[in-house]
C-alpha cells in the first residue's frame, strides 16, 4: 500500500502535528507501507528533514498568508503521484483545496481531524472557518471515503458537524523512551534548586490554558519544595503576555520557562518530571500526556484532553480548566507521598502499553487504507452510524 501524507508542514512549525505524522509514517514503514509526504517549506523545513529519514519527503513554495499558504506546486505534485491512498493532515488551509484536487482525479482519501471540529476550535475564528467551510472545506471533509477520530468525543464533534462519512477510531501512539539511567540534567534544572518538578510542555497558546495555570499556582505558597516548568513554542507575542504574567503575580522564583524542548532536550525534560500538567480547554489527543505516561510520570488533566481512560485507570487526577479546580488538583497532587505518584505513572505506563504503542495503531491505520483503496469487509475501528 502507497500512502501520500498531505500536509502544510512537515516540520516542527506544526507543534505536535508533526510529531504525530512523523511517528506514524515511520511505524507504518515498519509495517509494509510505503509513504509519501507531500508538504510546503517553513523556517524549520531543512532543520527537520533528517527526521524523517528513510521516507521520501517532498515540499513546494508556498505565497499569501501563513494560515493558508496557496501552493500550485503542492497541488501539481500531489495530483500526479501514483499513492493509492491520500491522507489529509490538517484542516482549514491549501492542503484542504489541494486534496480536492486529489479527489477530482478520482482517488480515496483519509482526514485526520486532530480535534479542529472541537466546539471551541470552531469558535475560534469561527467567522472565518464558517467561510472556508462554504469555499472548499465542507467539500474536501464531505467527500472524504473515511474520517480519523483520535477519540470516542472526537467521532461525537464529526457527527455534530454534520458529517455522515465513515469514522475510524485509532488513537495517537507514543514510543516508548530509551530506559537506561540518565545521568545529564536538563539546561534549567539548576533553576529548580532541587525542587519537585511540576511540567507543562506543549504549544503555548490561548486554548492551552496557560493563564488559569499561573493563576492557580500563585495561590500555592505553601508549597515551596515545588516548581512549575513551562516548556512550549508559540506565538512570541502570546508567550510574552505569560511572562509578564508570572511578573505581575510574582512567581518568578518558582516558575521557569525554558522555550521549545525537542528530542534529547525533551527527553531530559520528561525523566526529571515529578508530575506533568495539561490545564486545557480544547485538545484532539494530547501527545504530551502520553509521552509523560511513557516516562511513568503522572498526569494532572482536564476532561477536555480527551483521556478518560486516563482517570479510570488512576492514572492522572482530574481538574476542570479554572484557577480554583486546576490548584484543588495540584494540592492533592502535592499531598501524596512519592509512592502514590510513582502508583499514578505506574498505571499510565501500563496504559500506554495496552492501548497506545505505535505499532499497534500502524496496523489498524494500514487496515484503514486497505479497506478506502479496495473496499471488502470494514475494519473493527470504523464507525457507520
Amino acid at each position: 500500500m502507497k500512502v501520500a501524507f498531505i500536509t502544510p508542514s512537515v516540520s516542527r512549525s506544526s507543534g505536535g502535528i508533526f510529531e504525530v505524522e512523523l511517528a506514524l509514517a515511520k511505524s507504518l514503514t515498519a509495517v509494509g507501507c510505503e509513504v509519501e509526504v507531500y508538504g510546503q517549506n517553513d523556517e524549520n523545513t531543512q532543520h527537520d528533514l533528517p527526521r524523517w529519514e528513510s521516507i521520501k519527503v517532498y515540499t513546494y513554495p508556498s505565497i499569501g498568508p501563513h494560515a493558508f499558504r496557496y501552493s500550485p506546486a503542492l497541488k501539481n505534485a500531489v495530483v500526479k503521484s501514483n499513492c493509492q491512498v491520500g491522507h489529509l493532515q490538517v484542516l482549514w488551509m491549501y492542503t484542504s483545496v489541494v486534496t480536492n484536487h486529489w479527489f477530482s482525479a478520482g482517488k480515496p482519501y483519509v482526514v485526520t481531524i486532530h480535534g479542529m471540529l472541537e466546539p471551541w476550535a470552531l469558535q475560534n475564528a469561527g467567522w472565518k472557518k464558517k467561510i472556508v467551510t462554504f469555499l472548499y472545506e465542507g467539500r474536501c471533509l464531505k467527500n472524504a471515503n473515511c474520517i480519523h477520530a483520535h477519540t470516542y468525543k472526537e467521532y461525537q464533534d464529526i457527527r455534530k458537524f454534520g458529517l455522515t462519512n465513515p469514522v475510524s477510531i485509532i488513537p495517537n501512539g507514543v514510543d516508548l523512551p530509551d530506559t537506561k539511567p540518565v545521568t545529564q540534567k536538563p539546561a534549567w534544572y539548576a533553576q529548580t534548586n532541587n525542587r519537585k518538578v511540576v511540567l507543562f510542555i506543549s504549544r503555548l497558546h490561548p486554548k492551552k490554558g496557560i493563564e488559569n495555570m499561573l493563576e492557580a499556582w500563585a495561590t500555592l505558597s505553601q508549597h515551596p519544595d515545588w516548581c512549575l516548568v513551562i516548556a512550549g513554542w508559540g506565538d512570541n507575542e502570546y508567550a510574552q503576555s505569560l511572562k509578564n504574567k508570572v511578573r505581575e503575580l510574582g512567581l518568578e522564583n518558582s516558575i521557569i520557562f525554558t522555550g521549545p524542548l525537542f528530542n534529547q532536550e525533551k527527553h531530559l525534560a520528561f525523566t526529571h518530571a515529578d508530575a506533568f500538567i495539561l490545564p486545557s480547554l480544547s485538545e484532539g489527543l494530547p501527545m504530551a500526556i502520553l509521552e509523560a505516561w511513557s516516562y511513568k510520570v503522572p498526569a494532572v488533566i482536564t476532561p477536555a484532553c480527551n483521556i478518560p481512560e486516563g482517570y479510570e485507570a488512576n492514572a492522572a487526577i482530574k481538574i476542570e480548566p479554572n484557577p480554583t479546580n486546576i490548584a484543588a488538583g495540584l494540592q492533592h497532587l502535592f499531598s501524596l507521598t512519592d509512592d502514590q505518584r510513582q502508583e499514578l505513572g505506574q498505571n499510565g505506563y501500563d496504559l500506554v502499553l495496552q492501548k497506545y504503542t505505535w505499532d499497534k495503531i500502524a496496523q489498524q491505520m494500514a487496515q484503514v487504507y486497505e479497506w478506502v483503496a479496495n473496499g471488502g469487509q470494514a475494519p473493527a475501528t470504523i464507525l457507520f452510524d
